[in-house]
């Protein structure tokens, strides 16, 4: 893949990132003038993690916290992406491109939001949609940092495109063919998934190999790629506690867990490319 195309897809990312955003704050302003950020109570199913659950009634201020972490979340991808387009966009590193991949899916995340539209009579089927949207964003994300771990192994393949749109069409298909219990709101804001096990174990899977991937490159390659596994762990670790109950204590370590490994990812990336 030519430069010029990874850069216009990095900036295809950033006017989708905007577009989500600006849709989040104007679904804000309509949540507000129909008081349905304060609803009293509204059922859902409280998930702690992967197959914890208690039913609870989430109240007024944990729909704020958990749409100002959305939101300042979304605002990070795209400033994140702005920034990488203009330091990095002569790179021709699949590492980083592909972890740039990687933070644009986190965008999807904002979709979780536009569920509390169901207060304001939205269709089941468009709630559906919405959550399968946000599992899609989650697997394109997953595949695009283990697809960066894979090129810290040097391989040869350069179709770049090739492997992306592979991991686009897969993600999509198992977006549709994943069951959801449209009668069960979790607190992340979508429906629950009703093959939660197979969704568990793909997560894991994904985040482990990346992770054995940079390990093999650090041992091979660049001791440096050590520090590349930590900035790896502190993003996988920052997504699943963004991924679940997005209250102001589990929101805001996942995002700073998450703002510290890219940190540390470009850091160092910059390092063993010696860009600088």
């Amino acid at each position: 893949m030519l430069l010029t195309v990874r850069n216009n897809i990095l900036f295809a990312g950033i006017i989708i990132s905007c577009i989500i955003l600006c849709c989040i704050i104007i679904s804000i302003y309509l949540f507000a003038t129909s008081e349905i950020l304060f609803p009293g109570k509204l059922e859902f199913k409280l998930q702690y993690w992967w197959f914890l659950y208690s039913d609870e009634a989430v109240n007024s201020g944990f729909l704020l916290d958990s749409i100002i972490n959305i939101t300042i979340f979304l605002i990070f991808c795209f400033i994140a992406g702005i920034i990488f387009r203009r330091l990095f966009k002569k790179i021709a590193s699949p590492e980083i491109f592909f972890y740039a991949v990687f933070l644009f899916s986190f965008s999807f995340e904002g979709f979780r939001v536009f569920l509390l539209y169901i207060q304001l009579g939205m269709p089941v089927y468009l709630g559906l949609l919405f959550s399968r949207i946000v599992i899609f964003g989650r697997f394109f994300g997953l595949m695009a940092i283990f697809l960066s771990s894979l090129y810290a192994l040097e391989i040869k393949f350069q179709k770049f495109g090739t492997l992306l749109g592979g991991a686009l069409i897969l993600s999509l298909i198992i977006a549709y063919i994943v069951p959801m219990d449209s009668s069960t709101i979790l607190s992340q804001l979508i429906y629950k998934p009703g093959d939660e096990l197979s969704i568990f174990i793909a997560n894991i899977a994904l985040g482990f190999f990346a992770l054995v991937n940079f390990f093999v490159a650090a041992i091979n390659r660049n001791k440096r790629f050590l520090y590349i596994i930590l900035a790896s762990l502190l993003i996988i670790c920052g997504r699943e506690l963004f991924l679940f109950i997005v209250g102001p204590v589990t929101g805001s370590a996942g995002l700073t867990l998450l703002f510290v490994g890219t940190y540390l990812f470009y850091r160092h990336m910059d390092r063993i490319y010696l860009w600088f």
